[in-house]
């Protein structure tokens, strides 16, 4: 669905002659490093088993659009992070918020880079403002572990920090099993295999390239968690 969607979008762009075209990847499509050593624009992408089916529609999606992009199309990537930003929804990255809010005692390790969505938005417009193009670039303000994210997300409700460490053999073991019920019951699982063991890698990215080009600062993590959990402190407050 990703990569047939890609396709189809970059090609009418490219039929109609739109000036500027911006396409949302994700860090999901960048290489991978098993040392500490940060992933950048130029980090070579491998396909193996260790990749999930989304980075490899990602990745591959990205891939449509570099192939119109050859053909004429005047376009530019971005690589965003987890991003994390107030929705009003449970969905995606939201979910964990709700997740905290409710109480959390336990983290996994693991770990990866951070993004407040109003930097993305803003990231985007300065692009496609810009004499910028065939350039891709990763956006994110940090890197952070489960622990740091999720001991910020409690810290804003007021909650007590996740404590507990489960190991990531029992992770794995529970997208396992997960994955197996799903297939059994004809349901998609919360967590699968290939979830469950890219939960408790950790990385490390650079957004130097994006940070130089356009003298950026991004918005800190911290006060873009602190922010969301007031939004929905004060949404719940007014609910009731």
């Amino acid at each position: 669905m990703n990569i047939e969607g890609t396709r189809n979008i970059v090609e009418v762009a490219l039929t109609a002659k739109i000036r500027k075209f911006c396409f949302v990847s994700s860090i999901a499509a960048c290489g991978w490093k098993d040392d500490e050593s940060l992933i950048d624009e130029n980090t070579v992408w491998e396909d193996n088993e260790a990749r999930s089916p989304y980075s490899r529609s990602k990745y591959f999606s990205e891939f449509e659009v570099w192939k119109v992009i050859k053909a004429g199309l005047n376009a530019v990537i971005v690589n965003p992070g987890v991003i994390l930003g107030y929705s009003g929804t449970e969905s995606g990255s939201s979910q964990l918020f709700s997740v905290v809010r409710k109480g959390l005692p336990f983290y996994i390790d693991g770990g990866s880079g951070y993004v407040a969505v109003q930097d993305v938005v803003k990231a985007m417009i300065l692009l496609m403002k810009s004499d910028v193009s065939s350039e891709r670039f990763i956006l994110v303000e940090d890197n952070y572990t489960n622990k740091q994210i999720l001991g910020s997300m409690a810290k804003g409700f007021g909650r007590k920090l996740p404590l507990i460490k489960i190991g990531g053999g029992l992770i794995r073991f529970a997208g396992a099993v997960l994955e197996f019920a799903g297939k059994l019951f004809r349901v998609t699982p919360l967590l699968d295999k290939k979830m469950a063991s890219t939960a408790t890698k950790r990385s490390f990215y650079s957004a130097e390239k994006f940070k130089t080009a356009f003298n950026y600062e991004f918005y800190p993590i911290e006060n873009c968690i602190e922010d969301v959990c007031k939004a929905i402190i004060k949404e719940r407050n007014q609910g009731n």
